[in-house]
């Protein structure tokens, strides 16, 4: 393998379990391919891999920024750089609209858009989202609930009460079905559901 070298396709790994290493980037870029890399499921890995790293972590940057942004509530400039996050890394895998990595990314779009009052692009990322992630992880439930909720949430921005009554429903459900069940979060959607009733 020389130069570059990665792991197998196993979804079991640690946050220190080294998947990617190439000597044409830095030990910082390697650290971010890595992460990227340890939170997919294993078989979107490789296609990431191939991928011409320096685009691809260029692009990823752009992605790291609008997350500060979102925590910095300036969804403005998350929304940019998100977009363009999201564009650049389209350009990269054109056959592959459907890849796990772009769930985060129109799952952060659609909060931005929301935020910014530009319903239709909300609820356009996240049924994205929500249909990337459930394609790859349906039983990460946890995560799915949030991709429902979020989908919720900006159909009642929307007034879409059916769809969004339903959304809740779903992300109730999965919240439910999580090992790792957060009692708060359960509360909130259990009320959210009564409210929007």
């Amino acid at each position: 393998m020389g130069c570059c070298e990665s792991a197998p396709n196993s979804d079991v790994l640690n946050s220190s379990e080294i998947i990617f290493l190439s000597c044409s980037l830095t030990s910082a870029e390697n650290a971010i391919m890595n992460k990227v890399l340890i939170n997919m499921p294993g078989r979107c890995r490789q296609a990431i891999i191939d991928l011409p790293a320096q685009p691809f972590l260029h692009f990823y940057k752009l992605h790291l920024d609008a997350v500060d942004y979102v925590k910095r509530r300036e969804f403005s400039f998350a929304c940019l750089c998100e977009y363009q996050a999201l564009a650049g890394i389209v350009a990269l895998m054109p056959n592959n609209k459907g890849h796990f990595i772009f769930a985060e990314m129109c799952h952060l779009l659609s909060q931005c858009y929301l935020e910014l009052n530009a319903i239709d692009g909300a609820v356009y990322c996240a049924r994205a989202a929500l249909g990337i992630f459930d394609k790859h992880c349906p039983t990460k439930h946890a995560a799915l609930s949030k991709k429902y909720f979020q989908l919720a949430l900006a159909l009642k921005a929307g007034q879409e009460w059916r769809e969004a009554i339903a959304c809740l429903n779903e992300a109730l459900r999965t919240a439910r079905l999580s090992n790792e069940r957060d009692q708060s979060y359960i509360r909130m959607l259990e009320a959210d559901l009564a409210l929007t009733k």
